[in-house]
């Protein structure tokens, strides 16, 4: 189970429509077709669980808006918009770009950090690419890599 599935337990979902679904079972369904109305605390859950499974999955965030997306999941308690997702996508973003940036400059601070340039090409689309990678190892001797960029050259 990962961490989507485990979020979305306990959201009302109906029984009367079955599908197929990302988030829900049949199971999910049945057990929760009392309920229909979604806290705000759920919504918000929901809207999080969705972003992350958009990213992690590389999925077009139009896909939000997919009737065969949701299966039993009542439309009028949490369906999101795209826009809700892609703003979601949005903050979580600017949150790791903080996060990290905080980590960069602390073990750059501690004159631990390493910056590997790298340039390779693309037979096939016949362009060269300038990518940089930083390499730190952290308090446990675990060796931590984070990709800066990637831009054609």
């Amino acid at each position: 189970m990962n961490k989507n599935q485990s979020t979305l337990e306990n959201f009302p979902v109906s029984s009367s429509t079955l599908g197929t679904s990302p988030f829900c079972s049949t199971t999910l369904a049945v057990a929760n077709a009392k309920s229909n109305k979604a806290t705000e605390k759920q919504k918000t859950a929901f809207v999080t669980s969705l972003s992350d499974w958009v990213c992690s999955n590389a999925r077009p965030i139009n896909i939000v808006e997919d009737r065969y997306t949701y299966g039993p999941v009542s439309a009028s308690s949490i369906l999101p918009r795209r826009k809700t997702v892609k703003k979601e996508i949005k903050n979580d973003a600017k949150i790791g770009r903080n996060e990290m940036k905080a980590i960069l400059i602390g073990v750059a601070y501690e004159r631990q950090l390493s910056l590997s340039p790298d340039l390779w090409s693309d037979s096939y689309k016949k362009m060269c690419y300038l990518g940089c990678t930083a390499q730190w190892v952290d308090k446990d001797w675990k060796l931590c890599s984070f990709e800066l960029f990637c831009l054609p050259y």
